[in-house]
């Protein structure tokens, strides 16, 4: 099964929380979201940067994001061995496996280059 999340270039849908800027799909199920009820969710702060292939970081930036399975959950969620595919208003996209929405398991970096666990993996004190 694959989810299709993309965003929108240009409201097609208005709702009563403003244009739609993310639209998700699952089959015949359709979820979609106004940038306000996306920044409404519980939102992840956080800094990461990305290594190229001959180890150079690019970065770290912040971020803030919401987390994937927040927004898939109303159609369905997603299980093991299933993919979220993102396409953006450009067409460009990516697919995503169920360890990288469920667990977070991305390579990002801080600026030294050490590999940062998912926040919701870390433990604070």
């Amino acid at each position: 099964m694959r989810y299709d999340c993309t965003t929108t270039a240009q409201s097609v849908i208005t709702t009563s929380t403003g244009p739609t800027a993310l639209t998700v799909t699952n089959g015949s199920q359709v979820k979609t979201y106004s940038m306000s009820q996306i920044k409404d969710d519980n939102l992840v702060n956080e800094n990461g940067g990305e290594k190229t292939q001959d180890g150079t970081i690019i970065g770290p930036y912040p971020y803030i994001a919401v987390l994937l399975t927040d927004i898939i959950y109303p159609v369905g969620g997603v299980t093991s061995g299933e993919s979220v595919k993102l396409t953006s208003a450009d067409g460009s996209s990516t697919t995503l496996t169920y360890d990288q929405i469920v667990n977070g398991n991305f390579n990002i970096y801080n600026s030294t280059g050490s590999r940062l666990l998912p926040q919701r993996n870390r433990q604070f004190a």
